[in-house]
């Protein structure tokens, strides 16, 4: 666990001025930033972890032909370029097969992350290529809602497309299909898309290639993880590998997890499953329809995160 001081770190080096504080909404984008530093802090990622600091004015030229103003780049590095990389890489899978699937018709390398705040009060979407980063957004002048549904992908992301095939119209084959630079440190793997582990022959699902830290891989994946990630996400708790420092699950935080509002106490039927208790070799945990060593495909509440469930 890194710790919400630490994420306050990053975002200031990627260039994000605003009164940021380290509370656990922070990783659910809880503070309000301008487009003008979101988008220069996508432009650094895109730029191999160099963040170069907007400007608005290039030169100012009197009628004489008198340069009396200019402007030049004045860049440092922000993060490491292969963290930069696999942050790219991230963002990449954003366009190939989520929310940002839409500009996935556009040409060569793209990458970026939709967004939307509470009650549709802002949409956005920042992207970018090898060559140009463009952030848009959607909102009021005051905290009011734009319109029910109005989603980073409804709202802001069609104005993106369209701008960025504009551009793209306008530059040759070759910078269409430029591809991201690969620094060195990256290792890409086949990982099952559902539990984020290295693809097998025992796995099965959907198959996707992620970049990795050299030495850092994800173990293989087998149809027995699959089978835990079937469960109830609450009984994938006692497979969880607990980091040092990381605090310990609660039956409040469960419970509020689940959608429950917490009053004191769990609906009779619910028991918290904590680290140490074998989840697995208890029969009844297991979902009708599915067994060890067999693709499990029955679905039973809600998965954990892709990569979060371990198994001993």
């Amino acid at each position: 666990m890194v710790g919400g001081n630490e994420v306050i770190n990053v975002a200031r080096r990627l260039g994000i001025r605003e009164r940021l504080a380290p509370y656990p909404s922070l990783a659910l984008g809880s503070f309000e930033i301008n487009l003008l530093d979101l988008t220069a802090a996508y432009a650094a990622i895109a730029n191999r972890g160099y963040l170069a600091e907007p400007y608005f004015i290039s030169r100012v030229v009197n009628p004489e032909g008198q340069v009396l103003l200019e402007n030049r780049p004045r860049v440092q590095q922000a993060v490491r370029e292969d963290v930069a990389y696999m942050m790219t890489s991230v963002l990449e899978g954003a366009i190939k097969r989520g929310t940002g699937i839409q500009a996935a018709r556009l040409p060569g390398r793209v990458a970026g992350k939709t967004g939307t705040t509470n009650q549709f009060t802002d949409a956005w979407f920042i992207g970018f290529t090898p060559r140009i980063t463009v952030g848009v957004w959607v909102g009021r002048d005051l905290k009011q809602s734009i319109g029910r549904g109005m989603t980073g992908a409804e709202a802001a992301l069609p104005t993106w497309i369209a701008f960025m095939e504009r551009y793209l119209e306008d530059q040759s084959e070759t910078v269409q299909h430029e591809e991201f630079p690969v620094p060195g440190g990256i290792t890409f793997v086949t990982v099952d898309q559902r539990s984020g582990l290295r693809a097998g022959p025992q796995c099965g699902g959907t198959v996707i290639l992620e970049a990795f830290p050299s030495g850092r891989e994800p173990q293989d994946c087998s149809a027995h993880h699959h089978v835990l990630l079937s469960l109830p996400w609450q009984q994938q708790l006692a497979h969880y590998e607990w980091r040092p420092g990381e605090p310990p699950t609660t039956p409040e935080s469960v419970a509020a997890a689940a959608g429950r509002g917490w009053e004191g106490e769990l609906p009779d039927n619910f028991e918290l499953q904590l680290p140490g208790e074998n989840v697995l070799g208890a029969a009844e945990a297991v979902p009708p329809g599915a067994a060890f060593g067999q693709d499990a495909s029955v679905p039973a509440g809600r998965p954990a995160p892709p990569g979060t469930a371990r198994v001993p």
